[in-house]
């Protein structure tokens, strides 16, 4: 059998614990045993000791002290410099040149009591000076307008008449412009061809106004440049023998 040691109740040895308060149950006969509760120690601590010193206003009122002082010292020493009797400006006296100066313009008595009137001066002749002379403008150039332009194609392609082993072409090119001239013949041909213009704008590419190769089998390529600032007409010749 057990027991419950708070309730004095006995129960089965298979329970653990009391059912009525739930205290662990001990065998009947076993000697109970209650451990005293530990008392709880409260300390308190002391209150904190003021700190001894001398109050703030007990220093305060020497550095307010001095500093009236100074105001005061301060106020007397502005007073004395800028005071109505210490004016050095107008104690100054006038500077001698100044007074050689006034004693110049100002007519002499004796001056005045002449008969004789004053001689009126002559207004002085202007000199003239490099800000009074007017520099002359540059001279505007009139820059001439470029020449119109033609349009054509940068290649043309000449052909031959049924029979004939000479063509000519006559046609315009731009100033520093490029033209080129295809031609269709067979291989081993002797090509001769000749360009005029007026002033010998128009060459070759190769330079010169002739030119001769022989031929390929397929297009065979000629080309003209024009070396003048206009546009230039020209006429080529072309002989394939």
């Amino acid at each position: 059998m057990k027991q419950c040691p708070a309730c004095k109740q006995q129960f089965t040895d298979d329970l653990s614990f009391c059912l009525n308060d739930g205290t662990p149950l001990v065998a009947v006969g076993f000697p109970i045993t209650y451990q005293g509760e530990t008392p709880t120690v409260v300390v308190t601590k002391p209150p904190p000791e003021k700190a001894s010193g001398v109050p703030f206003y007990v220093w305060l009122l020497p550095i307010l002290g001095l500093m009236l002082v100074a105001v005061i010292v301060g106020g007397l020493v502005l007073f004395r410099l800028l005071g109505p009797g210490n004016n050095t400006v107008a104690n100054k006296p006038a500077n001698n040149g100044d007074n050689r100066i006034a004693s110049l313009i100002t007519p002499s008595p004796t001056s005045t009591t002449s008969s004789s009137s004053p001689t009126p001066s002559s207004s002085p002749t202007p000199i003239p000076t490099a800000a009074n002379k007017q520099t002359p403008g540059p001279t505007p150039v009139s820059t001439p307008a470029p020449p119109a332009l033609k349009s054509y194609p940068a290649t043309t392609t000449l052909k031959f008449g049924r029979g004939s082993v000479s063509t000519s072409y006559s046609g315009d090119l731009n100033p520093s412009g490029r033209r080129g001239f295809s031609l269709a013949c067979r291989y081993g041909q002797r090509l001769s061809a000749s360009v005029s213009s007026a002033g010998n704008c128009v060459t070759f590419s190769g330079g010169g106004t002739s030119y001769s190769s022989t031929t390929s089998a397929g297009n065979n390529f000629v080309s003209l440049s024009n070396s003048c600032t206009t546009v230039a007409t020209f006429r080529i010749n072309i002989t394939i023998l």
